[in-house]
Order: C-alpha cells, then structure tokens, then sequence
C-alpha cells in the first residue's frame, strides 16, 4: 500500500457519509413522508428529481470553484451543506420546503462528488482506475447498509430523527 491509499480511503467514507447515504435514504423515507402528510407518490419522489437535477445544473459551477479553490475547503464546505440540508428534514412542514431541502443536499451532494473526483484523479497518475473506482465505491456500499439501517431507525424514531441522525457519520 503506497502513500497515497489512505487518501482513498478518505475519499471512499467522504462519498458513502455525503452522497451515498443521502442518495440511498430518500427512497426509505417516501411512504412515511406520505403518510404523515397525505402527499402523493408523484409529489414525494419528485424530490429525487430537484436532488439530481441540483448536480446537473450546479456540476460545471462546483467544479469551476474545486479548480479555483482547495479540494479539501471544498470538501468541508460541501459536506457542511449536505449536514444542513439533512438536518433540514427536522422542520419540514410543506411540500416547497421538501423541495428546498433536497435541492440543497443534491448541491451538497455533487460537490463532494466532484471535488473527490478531482484529489483522486490528481493523486493517482498510475492506478487512476483502480484508485477512482475504490473511492466511488462509497456509493454502492452506501446502497447496502443504508435501506436497512434506515429502515429500523425510522421504527425507533421516525423518519424526521433519522435523517438527522445519519449526519453524525459526517461530523466523525
């Protein structure tokens, strides 16, 4: 292991903590989002389109600002946002907020995304594949622990104190 695969392993928690758990819990939280609220399916998910629809409109601006400022202020700065928007879900009370906190965790999201994108890319001239592909593999293990995990915290406390409660990991 050369010097530079602890930075892989940074760049992999980064991408499971502020893009694959945010990504992956949405979908958990949908039913008991409706129910609570008596919105309709098409309402509710429609927040998955702002999420994804914030890195496509955002990805060209952040990743102008990760070449002008430093990867890892980016990063802090980035998962600060994802952190905010999660902890957004704690006073949802319309449909426009939903949809302001999840445009704002897609911006969050894309960020890191890009920003990780770019220290892996940099660090690796050999291996580069290899390098990027382990990092990004945040999101597919993200993908497997959350569904679940989710699903027993939204049991305990509830789809709001959930999402909040999956920053945690952001802050360590």
């Amino acid at each position: 292991m050369t010097k530079e695969w602890p930075i892989i392993v940074a760049s992999f928690l980064t991408i499971v903590f502020t893009f694959g758990i945010p990504t992956m819990v949405m979908p958990v939280i949908y039913l008991p989002i409706i129910d609570e609220f008596g919105w309709g399916r098409a309402q509710v998910t429609f927040v998955a389109t702002l999420k994804f629809g914030a890195g496509a409109v955002f990805g060209i601006f952040f990743g102008v600002l990760v070449d002008k400022f430093s990867i890892r202020k980016i990063v802090v700065v980035a998962s600060s946002v994802s952190i905010i928007a999660m902890l957004g879900f704690l006073w949802v009370q319309s449909l426009w907020q939903f949809y302001l906190v999840g445009l704002v965790m897609g911006m969050g999201s894309v960020a890191c995304m890009i920003a990780i994108k770019v220290l892996v890319s940099q660090r690796f001239m050999h291996q580069q594949g290899l390098a990027i592909g382990s990092a990004l593999l945040g999101t597919s293990v993200a993908g497997l622990f959350t569904p679940p995990f989710a699903t027993c915290l939204i049991a305990i406390y509830g789809w709001r104190m959930t999402v909040p409660l999956l920053t945690l990991c952001i802050l360590t």
